[in-house]
């Protein structure tokens, strides 16, 4: 079951991202916390680059810590796919995580109806992307390989 957006005290749907649709029309995989994604997210506009198994991409190579049941600390960040913004950054996150050196390089361009994005954890490489529940079972059709 899908998570509605978040609304203010008031009631009122708060606005965010850039871009011009309404985010707080989106839901979110069930098994994130009710404050997830964080309230200064970003929508999903642009290219993003994530790290995968297989060519073409499917639907496991985009499952979240929360999906698998991996143990994590933060929640919110654990329903998120971890991505990459700029290509120059794939080296960068290889030496940072070597178990990415035997990964594929995808690629996907994104717009703000399917999903959330923030810059996070120690690595300024490193954004989480909360997927729009609309989205979550066909988002790896975005992605293409673009490199080893």
């Amino acid at each position: 079951m899908a998570r509605k957006g978040r609304r203010t005290n008031d009631g009122r749907s708060p606005k965010r991202g850039l871009g011009c649709y309404d985010a707080t029309l989106m839901s979110f995989a069930s098994n994130c916390p009710n404050d997830c994604p964080p309230a200064d997210a970003l929508d999903a506009n642009g290219e993003v680059i994530r790290f995968v198994r297989n060519d073409p991409p499917t639907a496991d190579d985009l499952k979240t810590y929360a999906d698998e049941g991996k143990a994590s600390d933060d929640a919110c960040r654990a329903c998120a796919l971890s991505v990459l913004v700029r290509m120059e950054d794939v080296p960068i996150a290889r030496k940072a995580m070597p178990w990415f050196k035997k990964r594929l390089v995808a690629r996907a361009n994104l717009t703000a109806v399917h999903g959330r994005i923030k810059q996070s954890g120690p690595h300024l490489f490193h954004y989480s992307f909360w997927v729009d529940a609309a989205h979550i079972g066909t988002l790896h059709g975005q992605f293409a390989v673009v490199g080893p």
